[in-house]
This record gives structure tokens, sequence and C-alpha cells, in this order.
């Protein structure tokens, strides 16, 4: 469960705080610009850490450091060429260089008139403020999105403590 996972690495996504977002890495096909949304986002930090994220379904992160080879090419299972490259992202292009001041984790956004109880409290993205817009890396289905907005205040929880 993507709680759970990010729980067990509060400690390290906190360690982001105050270091720059260099680039983030991105999958598409040989010889086109397409994001391949259902492989990892890869966050590249100014002291040479890199941060692997992956929703592959509703609560399954995947999330991981200095796993993945940026050289070598990916491997979707299909049998068609990919490439590692630098994200042009319409939410990453303002964040690049940017300090990364809080992170947290966001809840799905529950529609009006929901009973909490009715609406799972799962974690479903992860929240990066920056000196930019912020980049805000989330379940989008079964795949990765990425937007550059604030998430709802109510839907926010800062990693400043322990998760409960």
């Amino acid at each position: 469960m993507a709680h759970e996972q990010v729980g067990r690495a509060a400690g390290d996504l906190r360690s982001v705080v105050g270091r720059v977002l260099v680039d983030v890495w991105t999958v598409s096909a040989v010889g086109r610009d397409d994001w391949r949304a259902r492989l990892p986002v890869v966050l590249e930090l100014d002291d040479g850490r890199r941060l692997e994220l992956c929703w592959r379904g509703l609560d399954q992160l995947s999330m991981s450091w200095q796993t993945i080879d940026l050289a070598a090419a990916p491997d979707d299972g299909t049998g068609r060429p990919l490439r590692w490259r630098r994200s042009d992202h319409f939410a990453v292009t303002p964040n690049r260089g940017s300090t990364i001041r809080e992170v947290g984790t966001t809840g799905p956004v529950r529609p009006p008139g929901r009973r909490a109880a009715s609406f799972p409290p799962d974690v479903a993205g992860l929240w990066f403020a920056t000196d930019g817009p912020g980049l805000h890396v989330f379940d989008a289905l079964d795949e990765n999105g990425l937007m550059p907005s604030y998430p709802a205040p109510h839907a926010l929880r800062l990693l400043d403590g322990p998760l409960a």
C-alpha cells in the first residue's frame, strides 16, 4: 500500500527538502516525444540522488532510489524501442532548477457530499513544493500523473512529522 511505502520512506523523502530539482526523466518511444506514463518518473536532485516513482494501480506506488540506469533503454514488455529523456512536460519545466521547500502526501479529493468513510483515505500522490509552482506526482488511474498545481488543502499532508 502506498501509505505504508511512504511511511517507510518518510525520512528519505524529507531529506529532499532544501535540494534543487535538477531534472525529471520520463520514458518515450524512440523517435517520438510521447510520454509513457505507465513507466517510472525519475526526479534528479543536485546531490546526485535520483528518486524513482511509479504508480501502477490504486494505492500501488513503487518508490526507489538510484536503481534505474538512465543510459540503458527501458523495457515495457512490448518490444518497442524506448528511451529515457529529460521531460518537457508542462508540470516539469517551470520546476526545473527550483529548490524543494516541502514534501507532502496527497489523498484522493473527495467529491462534495460523499462521506469520508465511503471514500478511501489512502495516499494518492506526492507533492513537492518548490520555488516554482511545485510538482505533484500522483496516481492517474494505473499510471503516473504530473501537475504543477497545488493540491486541495484538505487533501495535502506535509511530511514534517511521523505518519500516523
